[in-house]
């Protein structure tokens, strides 16, 4: 005579507890929502305060980016001005006087260059014309 089976199939045993563990899992979100759902704020002025927050500090996060981004842009704008300005700083005010001296200078200067030019002629034995060099 056969022997009579004497235990637990396997396979029916793990299908088993695979169930009762989704079957937990389930339940447990289930019972997740239920909790949420009686949290979950349903008053229409409650709703509105919590916009008008959210969109106050909104705005107030763009107003900063932009604060940001319009200094950003007036440092660049400063930085390229800088070098012209700190021409136009050195020469500040100039007198009549402080011109004229200039003007005086700068012909002295044109007047030194010519004769320098004059002295240095080369004379050729081929053409006997003088010719001149100019130093740059």
């Amino acid at each position: 005579m056969p022997k009579k089976f004497q235990g637990e199939n396997s396979k029916s045993a793990t299908a088993r507890a695979r169930k009762a563990e989704a079957k937990a899992v389930a339940d447990a979100r289930r019972k997740k929502e239920l909790e949420d759902a009686l949290w979950e704020e349903n008053d229409k002025h409650v709703l509105k305060k919590e916009q008008r927050k959210d969109e106050k500090e909104k705005k107030r996060l763009e107003a900063l980016e932009r604060k940001k981004e319009n200094q950003r842009l007036l440092e660049e704008e400063d930085a390229k001005l800088k070098g012209k300005a700190t021409r136009e700083a050195m020469a500040g005010k100039v007198t009549r006087a402080q011109i004229e001296e200039t003007l005086r200078h700068e012909q002295q200067q044109e007047q030194e260059s010519k004769s320098k030019g004059d002295e240095v002629v080369t004379l050729t034995h081929f053409s006997g014309a003088g010719i001149k060099n100019e130093e740059t």
